[in-house]
């Protein structure tokens, strides 16, 4: 999938998203939590399926091959550790808003265990971040 085809697909289901909550928040969806988050959810389907395919692309053609040219050009960059992190952060992400809809939807589950997934994944995110600018400030720099 392109660039410019993923940016037009996360434009059109954050539009749609936003579309809903207008008609949630005008009285139209009655408490449907979930018809509400179906477009980021089909935006995380999406994600996995590419971070999914792009593991599958880097061992099994990169193994089959041998060389760099038959994996791609974009593929001589890429870290499987950082797409096992990429699929631990959108199954958090994915996690929380389902446990977001159960709450709102008037299930009895307490705010505290609704937040878990999300402060667990922003805990990740600040580690990532934190050990990617040691990474950058610690190359020398050249002249």
């Amino acid at each position: 999938m392109a660039v410019s085809h993923r940016a037009l697909l996360v434009w059109l289901l954050t539009l749609i998203f936003l579309i809903l909550l207008a008609i949630h928040l005008d009285g139209g969806l009655e408490r449907e939590w979930w018809a509400l988050f179906s477009p980021l959810w089909l935006f995380d389907v999406v994600s996995l399926g590419l971070i999914v395919g792009r593991l599958y692309r880097h061992y099994r053609v990169g193994r089959l091959s041998g060389s760099a040219i038959a994996i791609g050009v974009d593929d001589l960059n890429f870290s499987p550790r950082q797409a096992y992190l990429a699929i631990s952060m959108v199954m958090l992400k994915t996690t929380f808003q389902a446990l977001l809809c159960l709450r709102m939807s008037g299930g009895g589950l307490a705010l505290v265990w609704t937040m878990v997934p999300a402060w667990i994944l922003l805990l990740g995110l600040l580690v990532d971040l934190t050990r990617r600018l040691r990474i950058i400030h610690s190359k020398p720099a050249t002249a």
